[in-house]
């Protein structure tokens, strides 16, 4: 690999990584109204992202071995019983909530990781000499995952956008003042 390939994947990964670590602290301080129960998935989301990361970044300049492949096989494993998981907990209210978000975390997966990882390692064992286009265009594929993974997540789920919105100040906080009037019957005799 070539270093401006490499230094790019790193900054990449760093930047996923960065990206998970804050999302996990807003996944712990926002309050959520409509998806309480999506509360935790999201957490195992973020620390599968940053344990992805992590890992990514200390086995890049390593070539292909038993150990990367490993690796990824148990990332892949992951990632497909949180959607398993995902899939399963959500209920039909919550799933027509969320139908934009639910494309767009399918997608995500999908297209920063599984298809990459599944065409990298079609291309290894079957041994299909390719481009360094192709070969770069993999590793950049697996390398924007962590980053876009938790984007999806707080960009599409209302609380947690709006928790971010008015962290960042970019819009006013209302404090809104309930008052209630309770009428009572006297009753003289």
């Amino acid at each position: 690999m070539d270093d401006k390939l490499s230094t790019t994947i790193y900054a990449v990964y760093s930047l996923g990584f960065v990206n998970s670590c804050t999302l996990l602290l807003i996944y712990f301080c926002c309050p959520l109204k409509h998806v309480s129960s999506y509360r935790y998935f999201f957490m195992l989301a973020a620390i599968h992202d940053m344990t992805f990361s992590t890992t990514a970044i200390m086995i890049s300049p390593v070539a292909v071995n038993a150990v990367s492949l490993g690796f990824i096989l148990q990332t892949t494993s992951i990632g497909v019983i949180l959607e398993c998981l995902h899939v399963f907990c959500a209920s039909n209210h919550i799933l027509e909530y969320f139908q934009q978000a639910e494309i767009f975390q399918a997608a995500c997966p999908a297209i920063f990781l599984h298809v990459p990882f599944f065409t990298g390692i079609l291309l290894l064992f079957t041994g299909i000499e390719t481009s360094a286009v192709i070969t770069n265009a993999i590793a950049v594929l697996l390398a924007l995952y962590p980053f876009f993974n938790p984007l999806i997540i707080v960009t599409f789920v209302a609380d947690y956008r709006n928790f971010v919105i008015t962290k960042l100040r970019l819009r006013n906080v209302t404090k809104q003042m309930n008052v209630f009037v309770i009428p009572r019957n006297t009753f003289v005799s």
